[in-house]
């Protein structure tokens, strides 16, 4: 059965679940006007020039294209050799522990469900472990629950107080909200980055066992930190990757800091979780296994086994895309992006697709489409989980729109 370590959780979990809004509960107004936006930003997307290769836009920060029309990214674009099942088995089995535990780091999401399915299929004794910092949707939740029983595993639970979580995201989104910058979108996602931490110190509390992680080439974006001043080597930009050079971090600390200064309200956000984050996630180690660097990530038949075997679900109902079904932010950010840049966090995943040879071009045009549709369910669920006013969220989205778009939200 699945097990919860609440020796790891702090005080303050009684509602953690949040909010999980039904769409008769959303004000009709919110959403119309939202929708309205998303049109706006929809049309603006269309107009814009993008790679002949993959479908990434002029907007995307540092981009240029060649006399055919094709991207930098795609012009340094190497693709890499896969080792293979039996060599990530292998691997794994050399760097087994006395106990002979495996640590699976699981967010409820498809690829993290997917490997935890594998470890297990491949016999190992397999520990998952979850980092809950108050923005994992119901759905994901639901995801890991189920699949942890099915398959008699102990389900490791570290969380802060979720309550608190939510009030210092409410300060720091209140303070974005009034200042819009792109490239500061990251510093309203810092609490989940002690993610990386936790893993590696639950898997040394168990005995230095191996920790797996799911991440893999193709949800790497780039253009967030590229937004805030980092530059990244074309290899990086298709690739995973947690490093920047000096120059680029002090670029960011600056960028940061700059619009603290112009909105206030950010400054407890980047001075604890920012900067705890910004440690963890780009300072810190991550000497994790990691599977997706074995084998191609195939995004249909991982996501047919999990929904066929352990009735795995997406969230459809307030996510356009089983990407970042986990994540209760991303169509509030996905939605300020769509807005400034004509492009997601989507485009990157489809482009890297492209490359990997895993799409056709023509294919991830159509995907778009479904991918970068807005949901404002989803929306209304983020604001209302950390207690911000969908009317006044409303308002300053509009603001950021006609300032971006240069049209009236009414």
């Amino acid at each position: 059965m699945s097990v919860i370590d609440a020796s790891r959780q702090e005080t303050g979990m009684e509602g953690a679940q949040g909010l999980h809004l039904q769409s008769n509960e959303v004000e009709e107004d919110f959403s119309r006007r939202m929708e309205r936006v998303a049109e706006q930003a929809s049309s603006y997307a269309a107009t814009l020039r993008r790679c002949t290769a993959c479908v990434l836009p002029e907007t995307f920060p540092g981009i240029s294209f060649n006399d055919q029309g094709v991207c930098s990214i795609c012009q340094n674009f190497q693709e890499p050799e896969y080792p293979g099942l039996e060599k990530l088995s292998s691997d794994l089995q050399d760097q087994l522990t006395p106990n002979g535990k495996v640590l699976v780091c699981l967010s409820g999401g498809r690829d993290s469900c997917y490997i935890l399915h594998l470890i297990h299929e491949f016999g190992f004794d397999v520990i998952a472990y979850t980092y809950d910092w108050g923005m994992v949707t119901t759905a994901a939740r639901e995801n890991m629950s189920r699949m942890c029983g099915d398959l008699g595993i102990e389900h490791v639970l570290v969380s802060p107080d979720i309550r608190q979580n939510r009030v210092r995201i409410h300060r720091a989104l209140r303070a974005w909200l009034k200042k819009p910058k792109l490239g500061t979108i990251p510093i309203l996602m810092a609490g989940d980055k002690p993610y990386f931490r936790w893993a590696r110190e639950i898997a040394r509390e168990r005995g230095d066992i191996p920790a797996v992680l799911a991440d893999h080439p193709m949800e790497t974006t780039g253009f967030k930190a590229m937004l805030a001043g980092a530059t990244f080597s074309p290899n990086q930009a298709g690739g995973v990757s947690y490093r920047l050079g000096p120059t680029g971090m002090a670029k960011m600390a600056l960028s940061y800091g700059l619009h603290a200064a112009q909105s206030p309200g950010m400054f407890p956000a980047l001075f604890k979780e920012g900067l705890t984050g910004f440690v963890d996630y780009y300072l810190r180690k991550h000497d994790f296994v990691r599977p997706f660097s074995y084998i191609p990530w195939e995004e249909e038949q991982l996501e047919e086994l999990l929904r066929s075997k352990y009735d795995w679900s997406s969230g459809e109902d307030r996510s356009s895309s089983s990407w970042r079904m986990g994540d209760g932010t991303a169509p509030f950010y996905n939605l300020m992006y769509q807005i400034g840049l004509g492009m997601t966090e989507h485009d990157t995943l489809r482009s890297n697709q492209i490359r990997y040879g895993l799409m056709e071009r023509s294919e991830a045009i159509t995907r778009l489409e479904t991918d970068n549709r807005f949901n404002s369910l989803g929306l209304a669920s983020y604001f209302v989980t950390v207690g911000i006013d969908l009317q006044w969220a409303g308002s300053r989205i509009e603001e950021f729109a006609f300032q971006s778009l240069g049209h009236e939200g009414n």
